[in-house]
């Protein structure tokens, strides 16, 4: 067998062994075939179905809010976003109840003092898993279940938690299903810079999970210019980056990057033995026939753009796991995330 197709093999092998274990947290098996295209009708009823679960239920500090904004039933590619088609929930007296988007953007300026963290989940996530994964992962940074050692624990500020709930459940068969979410968490990224600004947030913690890191990069280099919001700090945790992206974080001696205007700080996470992230490795390095730009690639280059940066590797307090849960149980994450929320806003002379 010519040695290019032994590799292939591998890599589909490889791939179809990261993807297995992922989805079957989802107590389902990947389809034999593909599946057909979701309507209007079954995102309707996935939407309401999400007002009578009782397996998504979150335990909040006093003072703290979560809200849930869903794009799965957003159309078009973000460049043009209706944000009437955004889908908006509040966690409040034990269930999750129907919000609108005008209601959350009145919520956001009637307490703009308020502290508020948008979480950005990655692949093989769909609605249902998005609320009790972010419900399990706001527990883990700030609820009971908090494993922090941080000497500001005990005083993190009411917080306004929010799921970023994006259409990346399966879809095909690995690779190609890997592929597709790649591409559309950059188009994600426009819909979340655009949600965010109209929100007019101050100084908001955006936290990214695998393709969800991606998301969030792509969200950073879009227009409107950075003077019309405030800068995010920025946490970005086990990321996936798309093989198109690396050039953006070209270095203008004549300009500030985006990188720079925008973010105030960022904190990543990395793990060498992540197992998910070898895969997609090995995936953008046979598609594109070089070495991919990896998780050390993205810290080498952030720690290039002037701005205050951490790199924290995990690998010495986890293991190979690609489990955002997981992640967000580690005394690092918490720890870093939590000196991230009470970090004090930069001075003139900063």
């Amino acid at each position: 067998m010519p040695f290019r197709k032994l590799l292939l093999l591998v890599t589909l092998l490889g791939t179809i062994g990261w993807c297995w274990p992922v989805a079957a947290q989802n107590r389902a098996r990947l389809p034999r075939t593909l599946p057909a295209p979701v309507s209007a009708d079954q995102l309707d009823d996935a939407w309401q179905s999400v007002f009578s679960a009782t397996d998504s239920a979150c335990t909040l500090r006093p003072g703290d809010e979560i809200w849930l904004i869903s794009t799965r039933a957003v159309a078009g590619s973000g460049d043009c976003i209706d944000f009437d088609e955004l889908q908006v929930a509040q966690f409040s007296g034990c269930q999750w109840s129907e919000s609108s988007f005008a209601e959350l953007v009145m919520n956001c300026q009637a307490d703009a003092s308020r502290q508020t963290m948008i979480y950005v989940h990655g692949n093989f996530t769909d609605l249902g898993w998005s609320l009790r994964r972010g419900c399990q992962v706001y527990d883990n940074l700030f609820g009971m279940s908090s494993t922090s050692t941080c000497p500001c624990d005990g005083e993190i500020p009411p917080m306004r938690f929010i799921i970023w709930s994006w259409s990346s459940e399966r879809e095909v068969l690995p690779p190609r299903d890997f592929q597709v979410k790649v591409d559309r968490s950059w188009c994600e990224g426009i819909r979340l810079n655009r949600t965010l600004t109209q929100l007019s947030l101050e100084r908001p913690i955006v936290m990214g999970y695998s393709l969800g890191v991606q998301a969030i990069l792509a969200a950073l280099i879009q227009e409107p210019a950075a003077a019309e919001r405030s800068a995010w700090r920025v946490a970005l945790i086990a990321p996936v980056v798309h093989d198109g992206f690396p050039h953006h974080f070209h270095i203008d001696v004549a300009a500030p990057s985006p990188w720079q205007l925008r973010m105030e700080q960022t904190v990543l996470f990395t793990n060498h033995r992540d197992r998910a992230l070898k895969t997609s490795n090995r995936y953008f390095r046979i598609k594109n026939h070089q070495p991919a730009f990896n998780q050390y690639d993205l810290a080498t280059a952030l720690a290039c753009q002037n701005i205050p940066f951490r790199h924290c590797e995990l690998s010495g307090e986890t293991n190979a796991k690609h489990a955002i849960v997981q992640y967000t149980q580690l005394p690092t994450v918490v720890n870093e995330i939590q000196r991230l929320v009470n970090s004090p806003a930069p001075t003139l002379d900063d």
